[in-house]
């Protein structure tokens, strides 16, 4: 019984997570990976990959997140070595901060 009922919550996260996931905006410039998504964890934000994710801005609503996206893609065109850094610090991330 135990199993069944795990079986079904990892699947109603693994939806939820495909659900939000489909309003994902994504752009590979310069050999960067620019993705705005609403995540289920943090809200609407924007992550550029370098060697690894690097979450750079957030958004309250969907509207300035695609601004924010449009924003993050004219930045990287411009300049491909423009210096990316985490919007947030790691104490921030831990206690919720913004």
């Amino acid at each position: 019984m135990a199993f069944g009922n795990l079986k079904r919550t990892i699947q109603m996260i693994t939806d939820t997570e495909r659900n939000f996931r489909k309003t994902a905006l994504t752009n590979k410039i310069n050999g960067l990976t620019i993705d705005t998504c609403n995540s289920p964890d943090c809200g609407w934000e924007t992550g550029i990959q370098k060697e690894t994710w690097i979450i750079v801005e957030k958004y309250a609503d969907k509207q300035q997140a695609i601004k924010g996206h449009k924003k993050w893609c004219k930045k990287i065109k411009e300049n491909k070595d423009l210096e990316i850094t985490h919007c947030r610090t790691a104490e921030e991330w831990f206690f919720g901060g913004n």
